[in-house]
């Protein structure tokens, strides 16, 4: 009898934790299996509203509609001469029937023997291209805020054409007409203004987000090799070198563009961090595993792939074993600060600080799988930052060629030393970013002189004594980067003019021969 209660009270105690189990488990697997995320996948209203901030003297509008007026990439149209037809002088490849602006850069100015820069000199100086950057120069003082609505495409008045890379496209169409107009049109100051203004739209240009910054600093490599070019080639009036130190000095600092970039990556963390938890009123929520995509077809769907694949929600039910969002969102918050800070340390320091800080070590296997995808900035950081390096060594060495075109216009020879420089030609001395020491120089009796960074090893390795000028820049790790180089040869041989009828030729063909 008592063997029997006892075994009916067991059954009544797991009836009574079942029930209460079920009262428990019924509404958390309701709410888990419901529960939608804090932000809806193609909800980008709050990126947006941090990345188009007002700021003074915005012209969002005006620079969309600038940059729609410009042509395209001028196309190979040179008519030949009677009698002949062109032959390309690649075999097997088809010709070249698009001329990008930066081959005006490369090689002698010889429009008599280059076919493709009489197309350029066409170009550049027709009445539509001559419009379209007048109206960017008219802009390049005020602020564009159009980056990542571009990017997102959340702008209805941005028409067809006009994208991210459109900037670096005008930044290219400013740099090849300023060779043309000093050596074509032998307008000096006239080819200044034209970097000046590729340059002022690198300072002018969003610099909050990864991609938008390394479009700058594209951008502002070109106007700088240009710049180096011409202040080896002809002889600076006071008054512009003057203005070309001042213009240096007015653009961001490496450091002001790193905090910029790693502040900016904020809001994209906290706007991911909401895609993947949900949001329970006070700050808080848990990680939503079901209903997203898996990383993999995530990426996929992002480059057109196949359909994306979503987890079941049922993944959900397992969301206590993960922390919960403030617990994530503390941490980006003082990775980010971690990663700022380091902006005022050597740049061995950095580096190393930026290795330590890798995003694989910060965010643990408690933190969620989707997390990965905080870390596509986190984990080329260290690559990110030597970038921004290697620019502002490059604008510091711009800086130092035009205080040495000076001396030289003045005493009609170069110095021993860059300490004969100051203060006449320059206030100070830049100091090498890598090595914090000052930048490599000496006389050379062909090419006047060489100027050279240690590089991101810091060591100085002999410059083009012991590295081909055809691959200037050293690796990530070691080597040097050299300044003084000559012009790279046309990447493309020109066309050669031939009879119709030479023998082995294949007929003129519409593309050829151009409209």
């Amino acid at each position: 009898m008592k063997s029997r209660k006892r075994v009916w009270a067991a059954r009544l105690a797991k009836l009574l934790v079942a029930g209460v189990f079920l009262l428990w488990f019924v509404p958390f697997a309701y709410e888990r299996i419901t529960t939608p995320p804090a932000r809806a996948p193609d909800d980008y209203s709050e990126l947006i509203t941090y990345y188009s901030r007002p700021q003074e003297g915005d012209a969002t509008p005006e620079w969309i509609a600038a940059l729609a007026r410009l042509p395209g990439i001028p196309v190979f149209d040179e008519p030949p001469p009677a009698g002949m037809q062109w032959k390309f002088q690649i075999e097997g490849a088809p010709p070249p029937a698009l001329f990008d602006p930066t081959d005006a850069l490369s090689g002698d100015w010889a429009p008599a023997s280059r076919p493709t820069l009489r197309v350029w000199i066409r170009f550049i100086g027709s009445e539509q291209t001559s419009g379209a950057l007048q109206c960017i120069t008219a802009l390049r003082e005020h602020p564009c805020l159009w980056d990542i609505s571009l990017l997102l495409g959340a702008r209805a008045d941005v028409p067809p054409g006009v994208s991210r890379s459109s900037i670096r496209h005008a930044a290219k169409f400013f740099v090849g007409r300023s060779r043309y107009q000093r050596e074509q049109r032998g307008d000096l100051p006239g080819a200044w203004e034209d970097l000046k203004t590729a340059l002022l739209i690198v300072r002018t240009a969003p610099r909050d987000t990864f991609v938008s910054v390394l479009t700058n600093i594209a951008c502002e490599a070109l106007v700088l090799r240009e710049l180096g070019h011409m202040a080896r080639e002809v002889e600076f009036t006071d008054e512009m070198a003057r203005d070309v130190q001042q213009t240096l000095r007015s653009l961001p600092s490496d450091q002001m563009m790193w905090t910029d970039v790693v502040r900016g990556a904020l809001p994209y963390a906290l706007h991911v961090i909401a895609g993947l938890y949900s949001d329970d009123g006070e700050g808080n929520g848990w990680l939503v595993m079901g209903g997203q995509p898996t990383l993999n077809t995530w990426l996929s769907g992002l480059g057109g792939g196949p359909p994306v694949r979503v987890r079941s929600r049922l993944w959900n039910l397992l969301s206590p074993l993960y922390n919960d969002r403030r617990s994530v969102t503390a941490k980006v918050v003082a990775l980010r600060e971690a990663q700022a800070r380091l902006a005022d340390l050597s740049y061995r320091e950095a580096v190393e600080g930026l290795r330590e800080l890798d995003a694989r070590s910060c965010y643990g296997p408690l933190d969620g799988p989707h997390l990965e995808m905080l870390g596509t900035f986190d984990v080329a950081a260290v690559r990110f930052y030597q970038m921004l390096v290697r620019a502002a060594a490059m604008r510091r060495a711009a800086r130092l060629m035009v205080a040495l075109n000076r001396f030289r216009a003045e005493n009609e020879t170069y110095p021993a030393a860059l300490d004969e420089l100051v203060p006449d030609f320059i206030d100070v001395l830049p100091p090498d970013p890598y090595c914090a020491g000052p930048f490599a120089y000496r006389l050379d009796l062909e090419d006047g002189y060489v100027l050279y960074s240690c590089g991101p090893d810091g060591d100085d390795d002999g410059g083009p004594a012991n590295q081909p000028l055809t691959k200037p820049y050293g690796t990530w790790d070691d080597g040097d980067d050299i300044y003084t180089v000559p012009r790279s040869p046309p990447p493309v041989p020109e066309p050669v003019a031939v009879p119709v009828t030479a023998p082995g030729l294949r007929e003129p063909d519409a593309q050829d021969a151009g409209p």
